[in-house]
């Protein structure tokens, strides 16, 4: 699989976020959140921990490599 992840900004133009929610991420790979966290929890995945309550923040490095996506 080869596509990119981008998503329209306010201004109108194409970029790509730095971090997704687990909501986000799960629906750019066509999985359900559950299953993010599963990976997430057998060590498969590697979302970033973020404020106090610990909430989960997929990096867009992070989601292009499950997606098969070479960062190089």
């Amino acid at each position: 699989m080869t596509e990119s992840v981008y998503v329209k900004t306010r201004e109108g133009d194409m970029s790509q976020p730095e971090t997704f929610t687990t909501k986000e991420a799960a629906g750019l790979l066509r999985v359900s959140p559950l299953t993010l966290w599963r990976w997430h929890s057998r060590g498969l995945a590697h979302p970033v921990q973020v404020g106090k309550g610990g909430r989960l923040r997929w990096p867009r490095r992070e989601v292009d490599r499950l997606l098969g996506i070479s960062g190089d």
